[in-house]
C-alpha cells in the first residue's frame, strides 16, 4: 500500500506534463502558434494604416500581446485607438472616443 500512492502521485505528474496545451486545440489545424508566426507589419507600416483609417495625429505606438496598438486623434479631435495584426496589417479592433466639446 505504501507503494500505491507514490506510483499513482508519479503517473498524475507525468500525464500532466505530457498533455499538450489547451490553448493549442483550439487554433485550427493549419494555424501556425503565435510564437511560430513572423512579424512582417513593421511600426512605421502599422501607423500608415492607421493613419489611412482615420488618424493624423500620432500618440502611441506599441507592440504588446501580439499585435501593434496604435492610439492618436481624428482630425476631428476625437481619441482613436487601433489593434493591428502583426502579420496580415488588418485592423483586429480600433475605436474611437467622443471629441472633446
Amino acid at each position: 500500500m505504501r507503494t500505491a500512492l507514490p506510483l499513482a502521485l508519479a503517473a498524475m505528474m507525468l500525464s500532466a506534463i505530457a498533455a499538450p496545451p489547451a490553448a493549442a486545440d483550439r487554433r485550427g489545424r493549419d494555424e501556425p502558434a503565435p510564437s511560430a508566426q513572423r512579424v512582417t507589419v513593421t511600426q512605421e507600416r502599422a501607423v500608415a494604416i492607421a493613419r489611412a483609417n482615420g488618424m493624423v495625429r500620432l500618440h502611441e505606438v506599441k507592440f504588446d500581446d501580439g499585435r501593434w496598438e496604435v492610439e492618436g486623434w481624428t482630425a476631428a479631435g476625437a481619441k482613436i485607438e487601433f489593434d493591428i495584426h502583426p502579420v496580415t496589417g488588418a485592423i483586429m479592433k480600433q475605436e474611437i472616443y467622443s471629441a472633446p466639446r
